[in-house]
């Protein structure tokens, strides 16, 4: 199972998708939560919330956001590629969502930090695993400036080495023709 956060702030929703596997009736929903204090005050403003996400027909808004934060990563993934900061041997893991999860030297990973946030997903000595995520409010401008901040670093880079490279990597690079 996968989990899409779609862009309601502090709203969720429990959709009951087989109401005879309940112990209860599914009208007694709504008395469960009251009781458990899951109904806070003001609760209607986050209801119409979900109500937003649930409307749109055949594409409802939460797909809707879904789906361009999976092509947002997918713009991501492909540009850095197409400039070289990244090969196919430095994917370590493509969830099939919103998420890139990169092999990099973790001085390269420091200095794009420097202007860009995102976490460390494997510790390694010289080279760490990262996630790069994207998110239904991700624009193609945010991916442009990632994509050539990356480049301006791996110029930099280099200009001296291939260090922004993990090992495997940098070693078929300085051994082709």
């Amino acid at each position: 199972a996968q989990r899409q956060e779609v862009g309601a702030i502090d709203a969720e929703a429990v959709i009951i998708i087989n109401p005879q596997a309940l112990p209860l009736p599914a009208s007694h929903a709504k008395y469960v939560q009251k009781a458990h204090g899951w109904v806070p005050s003001k609760a209607r403003f986050k209801a119409a919330q979900c109500l937003a996400m649930l409307s749109g027909g055949h594409t409802p808004l939460w797909l809707q956001n879904a789906r361009h934060a999976n092509d947002m990563r997918q713009m991501l993934q492909d540009k850095m590629l197409a400039c070289g900061v990244i090969t196919e041997g430095s994917i370590v893991y493509v969830p099939g969502a919103n998420a890139l999860i990169v092999q990099l030297d973790n001085t390269f990973a420091g200095r794009l930090r420097e202007r860009f946030e995102f976490y460390t997903w494997k510790d390694g000595v010289n080279s760490s695993e990262f996630r790069w995520m994207t998110s239904w409010a991700t624009t193609p401008q945010d991916v442009d400036a990632f994509v050539e901040y990356a480049v301006a670093v791996l110029r930099e880079s280099t200009a001296t080495s291939t260090a922004h490279l993990p090992p495997t990597v940098a070693a078929a690079t300085t051994t082709a023709p």
